[in-house]
């Protein structure tokens, strides 16, 4: 498996989903996103390229920690609020 496909339907992708999972190089989260939790995808070890789209308003600390392979982020909108801690909200980088 090299790309994850989430469901059209899915609002957020709650902590530790898909942690672990080393394979999937891409994830194109739906139209329909509004929050990735913390840890959601840590550790995914071969992740290369995330699409997140304009409707997502929320990142929480530590979403792609460990996902140190990203190599493209695009972001399809302006809005949104990483977490870079557990402390602090701030605009940012992802891990």
């Amino acid at each position: 498996m090299t790309e994850i496909e989430i469901p059209n339907s899915t609002v957020n992708v709650k902590s530790w989903t898909f942690s672990g999972c080393e394979k999937p190089e891409r994830v194109e989260l739906p139209k329909s996103f509004k929050q990735i939790d913390s840890k959601a995808f840590s550790d995914c070890i071969e992740l290369k390229s995330i699409v997140i789209p304009s409707q997502v308003k929320q990142i929480e600390w530590a979403a792609f920690s460990g996902a140190d392979e990203i190599k493209q982020e695009l972001f399809l909108g302006n809005d949104i609020v990483i977490e870079v801690s557990e402390e602090k909200r701030q605009p940012g980088i992802l891990r």
